[in-house]
């Protein structure tokens, strides 16, 4: 057992928290940079679901790694690794995005790429996002 009171598994850990049991399948301390949604936005679009982003299903238990962050970020097309940010935070010890908002809704009159990610510490402390090579 660990000092927080959670139970190491072969490939995984159990966390308990309000009673309840959480259950994951690899160490959180093995966070991978990595993309847990995308969305192509346009604000001056007809269509409401072409300008906003339901984010309702990503405010859950398990969607991240614990301890770790995540942030919502517009990135180029083709991608890149550099955007305009526009929500961050912490992960919980259930995988939970801390203060995701609800929905996020363009008010640009061109394609944006959207990304919800989940970044990592380096040895060095500076938090690696997903990037590509």
């Amino acid at each position: 057992m660990s000092s927080n009171g959670s139970v190491w598994l072969k490939n995984g850990k159990v966390i308990m928290r309000g009673g309840e049991v959480f259950l994951y399948p690899k160490c959180p301390c093995d966070c991978e940079p990595t993309v847990l949604g995308s969305k192509k936005l346009n604000g001056s679009s007809e269509n409401e679901e072409e300008k906003c982003w339901d984010l309702t299903p990503y405010q859950g238990n398990e969607i991240g790694t614990p301890g770790f962050y995540w942030r919502l970020i517009e990135v180029g097309d083709p991608r890149d690794c550099g955007g305009s940010q526009y929500g961050s935070g912490n992960i919980d010890e259930c995988g939970k995005l801390v203060g995701l908002q609800d929905e996020y809704c363009s008010t640009y009159s061109y394609d944006g790429y959207m990304e919800l990610q989940q970044g990592c510490p380096d040895e060095e402390g500076n938090i690696k996002w997903p990037c590509p090579e």
